[in-house]
């Protein structure tokens, strides 16, 4: 699976947005993001850059934890 194909959207900058966590529709861009949000080979930082696109109710949230996040930058 590649991220262009994972049905995030991007900002004009380029950065991937995270708008919702719960899955009840199909996956939510929290879900989407968690494979790629890990280091890359050997623990090196990946390329992407993730932005959250709204506030996020975590209450309602399919995806209980993010875990390690390797990501270039998460503004």
């Amino acid at each position: 699976m590649s991220i262009a194909a994972s049905g995030l959207a991007q900002d004009g900058s380029g950065a991937y947005l995270i708008s919702s966590v719960n899955d009840s529709g199909g996956l939510s861009d929290l879900s989407k993001v968690l494979a790629f949000s890990q280091s890359g080979a050997g623990g090196a930082v990946n390329g992407y850059t993730f932005k959250l696109a709204n506030d996020l109710n975590m209450s309602n949230a399919t995806t209980a934890y993010l875990p390690y996040f390797g990501a270039t930058e998460f503004k």
